[in-house]
């Protein structure tokens, strides 16, 4: 498999090969959390910024560009000490506000220099891993900081209700207009 990160790398990039043929242009990425580092041998507080710095090394040794993948904020990880890694390996955020919100995630909207680098939007109420609810479940609280936090982020994010069923999707939608617009649902 290679060295921790390296073997990583080499499996997404086959992953991505496989899936070659729906013209695939982005890769959601789960960052390395502190505890999954340690389990790598990368021991300290700097041991998922140098984990992740040895995937992208061998990602782009591979001949792919890192840009294309997109560092989701995840249980344990909220991109935050990541950010010099990510700017020096031109990687983006997939912002996932569920987890922002599930996770409180705060300092992940709170950083202009994350904030910039999104380039998708996973946009659902919180429910924890396994349930991700309609945004007309947002408590007022949620709404207010989705309304404030939405409409800041870069025009070309590509924005994904991430709800899992199908009335849940269409329920979502005017309350996601409400919300790129400024106003809390």
């Amino acid at each position: 498999h290679g060295a921790p990160g390296v073997g990583a790398a080499r499996v997404c990039g086959l992953l991505l090969d496989r899936v070659a043929f729906l013209d695939v242009h982005r890769a959601v990425l789960h960052p390395p959390t502190p505890q999954q580092a340690e389990a790598a041998g990368f021991v300290g507080t700097d041991g998922p910024a140098r984990l992740l710095a040895a995937f992208l090394h061998e990602w782009t040794r591979q001949g792919r560009d890192p840009a294309c993948l997109l560092l989701e904020n995840i249980a344990g990880q909220d991109l935050a000490d990541l950010l010099p890694v990510m700017g020096d390996g031109n990687c983006k955020v997939c912002l996932d506000m569920g987890h922002v919100l599930t996770y409180g995630q705060h300092r992940l909207p709170a950083s202009a220099a994350l904030l910039e680098r999104v380039g998708m939007v996973h946009v659902h109420a919180p429910g924890g891993m396994d349930r991700h609810r309609a945004l007309t479940e947002l408590t007022a609280e949620e709404a207010v900081w989705a309304a404030r936090v939405l409409p800041a982020l870069p025009p070309d994010a590509v924005l994904m209700v991430e709800v899992f069923a199908w009335d849940g999707v269409l329920a979502s939608l005017p309350v996601l207009e409400r919300l790129l617009g400024g106003e809390p649902a």
